[in-house]
């Protein structure tokens, strides 16, 4: 699927069951779900990946409601807010007590923050979330030594000449191979739609 493709055609496709539409809508937005579970209301990795499954869920079986909403990214992040409220009010009911007082009171009821500057600052804040779970998906998928490699040089800022005596390489070796590794990575984050 052409990452061109609009957000309101990959619905349009969906709703005609095209399950390619689908799986890339899911692989556009699904880091940033997991980002607003894991940011804005600080789930442990489980309950973020439960709320995870609970938002595309309800998101797919209500995708005739999105027409007329304006926005795919702002509706979904609506159903991903209410979902991860709802869990959160399951789970402090389960214990019986009542939400703790860090929770943004606004919230609670309407789901939605009051302050378009809460709104926008939490969406950065997501958006930052999303593109650091999206590189470690791709790291993921290079080759160890790879992984190694840019770990040393932009995790550990380490200059070429340290990394070469860590991996046992010349420092010219080192700095072609993290820069292959580099490269890579780009790729990697192209074929996953995340660059250009």
């Amino acid at each position: 699927m052409a990452q061109s493709t609009t957000d309101d055609e990959l619905v349009a496709m969906c709703l005609e069951g095209r399950r390619e539409a689908w799986e890339t809508l899911v692989s556009r937005y699904g880091a940033y779900v997991y980002a607003i579970a894991i940011k804005a209301f600080h789930m442990p990795s489980d309950e973020a990946e439960e709320a995870f499954q609970v938002v595309f869920t309800k998101v797919y079986t209500n995708l005739e409601q999105y027409r007329g909403h304006g926005r795919f990214k702002t509706w979904l992040a609506q159903v991903a807010r209410s979902v991860c409220i709802d869990q959160m009010r399951a789970k402090t009911r389960a214990r019986g007590y009542g939400l703790t007082s860090d929770w943004p009171a606004e919230w609670m009821d309407g789901h939605e923050p009051v302050s378009g500057t809460a709104t926008s600052s939490m969406d950065d804040e997501i958006s930052r979330l999303t593109e650091r779970v999206t590189v470690k998906q791709a790291l993921a998928r290079l080759p160890e030594e790879s992984r190694r490699l840019l770990y040393l040089r932009f995790y550990k800022d380490l200059p070429y000449n340290e990394i070469a005596r860590l991996t046992g390489r010349s420092e010219k070796v080192a700095a072609a191979l993290t820069s292959r590794s580099l490269a890579r990575l780009r790729q990697v984050l192209v074929d996953m739609g995340a660059a250009t």
